[in-house]
């Protein structure tokens, strides 16, 4: 587990690491069943051989999780907050690098589970807000802190999303899908920024927030292959690819832009180039903010 857990980002790995936190963990055990699912996920990947054995258990010891949690019947406080936080974080990655770490090589299925994965990771959303201002005032309130730092308003978009944003503003899909697509887009400027100037580790928390950031509206249009939403998917992708050294990550973020060049076809080369660039050693031309290969 120790080893699994030196995969998130360090403010992460030090809140969990104090004994207060660690006794809250031991005595949930629906939170450290999950823990102990996605450490089998991790195992899964570790070892391919035995790839199916250990996401079999994972996948079992996660239902084990969640059947504990929904008896117990929690109400959100001051004593639940902490564990039901801790749990939706770890669920929400674990949903996302179960998709990309054991993707089905036929895009048309690969997306569909990423859609599901998309609409579960909006019910965690609704764990983690309520209790928000009660972490704030818990031993996790300098991870609470941390992140409402990381994930403040950034004031403009890089060229690159500006530049995306302008082609869907130019498709004029009317105002409320346009927005949709807007605030997409803004949420993914957090991972590209981080990904970009981010310490050793930085990134994680960002990309994988994404999917809770994104509103249903925008899961729909993807689940209906909509191109606006291949596209955004695509500039996400990038990111994916930028931390490919994270293990839940992989060669995840290149089977989703390759793929999507490939659905939608050289029609929508011009809003794939910068994703299609991303995974090359060039340059990128934005001045603010520059993905690259090498990992942070």
């Amino acid at each position: 587990m120790t080893e699994t857990r030196n995969t998130f980002h360090d403010n992460f790995n030090k809140a969990i690491s104090s004994p207060e936190i660690q006794q809250i963990c031991m005595s949930s055990p629906y939170l450290m069943n999950e823990l102990l699912a996605l450490s089998a996920l991790h195992l899964s990947a570790l070892h391919p051989a035995e790839r199916e054995f250990y996401r079999h258990h994972a996948a079992q010891l996660q239902t084990h999780a969640l059947t504990i949690l929904n008896g117990m019947k929690l109400e959100v406080n001051q004593e639940t907050c902490i564990p039901l936080f801790l749990f939706a974080g770890l669920l929400n990655v674990h949903l996302l690098y179960d998709v990309l770490i054991n993707k089905d090589q036929d895009f048309d299925h690969f997306l569909d589970q990423l859609v599901s994965s998309f609409r579960l990771h909006r019910g965690i959303r609704a764990i983690t807000t309520d209790s928000w201002g009660m972490l704030r005032e818990s031993p996790l309130k300098p991870l609470i802190l941390d992140g409402e730092k990381r994930f403040s308003k950034i004031t403009g978009l890089d060229p690159e999303c500006a530049r995306l944003l302008a082609l869907i503003k130019a498709a004029k899909l009317g105002p409320s899908i346009t927005n949709t697509y807007k605030q997409a887009i803004e949420s993914l400027q957090h991972a590209i920024v981080s990904c970009s100037y981010g310490t050793p580790g930085a990134g994680i928390s960002e990309i994988t927030a994404w999917p809770i950031l994104v509103s249903p509206e925008y899961i729909d249009l993807l689940s209906m292959r909509c191109p606006e939403a291949l596209a955004v998917l695509a500039y996400y992708a990038a990111c994916l690819h930028t931390r490919r050294d994270v293990w839940g990550f992989g060669d995840g973020g290149r089977f989703l832009i390759e793929s999507i060049i490939t659905y939608l076809g050289p029609n929508w080369a011009e809003w794939l180039d910068w994703p299609a660039r991303a995974l090359g050693n060039h340059h990128q031309s934005s001045q603010r903010v520059k993905i690259s290969n090498q990992s942070n």
